[in-house]
């Protein structure tokens, strides 16, 4: 099976879509998993939640309850409300725009505090992000001391309200060769593979590799402040929060 195109990596605002059904799998818990030729739907990954919505024809009604990714493929589980779909009929695609916006501001969010530790002279590497609803955080090699901890702050929170105020739209870009992104990232992780396509968002003037779905605009962010900063194992986590 060819993988799924993904739609999202071009435009995070497409909430509709049409797509070709390939298949239908059922799963343990029984639910079932519909494989669509491409799609608008955010399989979970990169520390941003999936997209839930709807998948319907003119046969059936699908509730997309997650979106999970494997092997390439991107499976869209749940249950049907109602009918059920032929294989290659053509269907339509519908996500929850509420939930996708609130994730690309919580994503967007995120990088914009990896911008502004790097304008504060933190120049710590970012290991691992997590842009999630309930407590947003960055985690970054590197340490905080304790004493440290308030007036960094302090300092965060003064960059991230001068870059929430700039108006600076955030772009993408996909590169053919790994060796193009040192020239343009400050870091790319050992494990980027060889020979692949890699996305490079521009959030604040800094490049960064991802694949999640982002805002247009750092504007949309409106307010991002710091909640806490806690350091263990020689990692900072940098929590957040936006409003």
């Amino acid at each position: 099976m060819q993988p799924t195109k993904l739609q999202f990596l071009n435009d995070s605002y497409q909430f509709e879509s049409t797509a070709t059904m390939l298949e239908i799998q059922g799963l343990e818990d029984g639910k079932q998993s519909v494989i669509l030729n491409q799609t608008i739907f955010y399989p979970q990954g990169g520390g941003q939640p999936y997209d839930t919505g709807k998948i319907t024809s003119k046969n059936g009604e699908f509730e997309v309850q997650q979106t999970r990714f494997s092997e390439g493929i991107v499976h869209h589980i749940g249950q049907f409300t109602k009918g059920n779909f032929e294989a290659n009929e053509t269907v339509n695609l519908f996500i929850n725009k509420e939930r996708r916006l609130l994730h690309c501001r919580l994503h967007t969010a995120g990088h914009l505090v990896d911008v502004a530790m790097v304008n504060i002279g933190l120049e710590f590497q970012p290991t691992k992000g997590y842009h999630f609803a309930d407590s947003p955080y960055v985690e970054y090699d590197g340490n905080i001391p304790a004493e440290e901890r308030p007036q960094i702050i302090e300092k965060l929170d003064a960059e991230l309200g001068k870059l929430t105020t700039e108006n600076t739209e955030v772009s993408a870009k996909v590169y053919l060769q790994k060796e193009e992104l040192y020239d343009i990232c400050s870091f790319v992780p050992d494990y980027i593979p060889e020979g692949k396509p890699i996305r490079v968002v521009n959030v604040a003037h800094y490049n960064c590799l991802c694949g999640g779905t982002h805002v247009k605009n750092i504007s949309e962010i409106k307010t991002v402040s710091i909640k806490k900063i806690k350091v263990k194992g020689g990692k900072t986590r940098v929590s957040y929060t936006i409003e």
